[in-house]
């Protein structure tokens, strides 16, 4: 317990966010207990869940579910380059230690950009995502003969995340097959 009050003083961002999480089960948590109680059995009823470790228990399986799921989510993101891999066909032509190399090398790469590391922390990939797209189809000798282009990223491009006078610019601009 000295070692974790220690740390604490080390890091006194982490006490405001212990805080914040206490004033959110205190405010809004209890509030929705009491509400499903009579008046006159609420003070009972906090006594009886403060002494059963109930909060306790509550906070370690969140605490354990949500270690779980940073442990899966950094399994897949070790495994992008091997995804990355099977997705694409370019090994037969290229030679398989050159794609593995690449691709290892480019995911390196792009998981150190800052706004790469945020959106992997936060889980929201779509700046990410959008910016490899388009970055594919700027560099793409032939993007309207590169099926993979197409299809995974000037298509989900044109879908809801493109503004519509740039979904008319590009309409006007490329094919139509490459939009179908």
């Amino acid at each position: 317990m000295v070692e974790l009050i220690e740390w604490l003083v080390r890091n006194p961002d982490a006490g405001d966010r212990i805080e914040a999480v206490a004033k959110k089960i205190s405010n809004e948590v209890v509030a929705a207990l009491d509400h499903s109680v009579d008046t006159a059995k609420r003070a009972e009823r906090r006594k009886k869940l403060a002494a059963s470790h109930f909060w306790c228990d509550i906070l370690a399986g969140i605490a354990k579910t949500l270690n779980d799921i940073q442990e899966e989510i950094d399994k897949v993101i070790a495994q992008v380059p091997k995804l990355v891999i099977s997705a694409i066909n370019t090994s037969s032509t290229i030679g398989t230690a050159t794609v593995e190399l690449a691709v290892e090398k480019t995911w390196e790469q792009i998981k150190e950009l800052d706004f790469v590391k945020t959106a992997l922390q936060l889980h929201d990939l779509s700046e990410p995502v959008r910016a490899v797209r388009m970055l594919a189809i700027m560099i793409c000798p032939a993007p309207e003969r590169h099926e993979a282009v197409i299809k995974h990223c000037v298509k989900p491009l044109v879908g809801d995340q493109v503004h519509s006078l740039t979904k008319q610019r590009l309409e006007t601009a490329l094919p139509a097959a490459w939009l179908d």
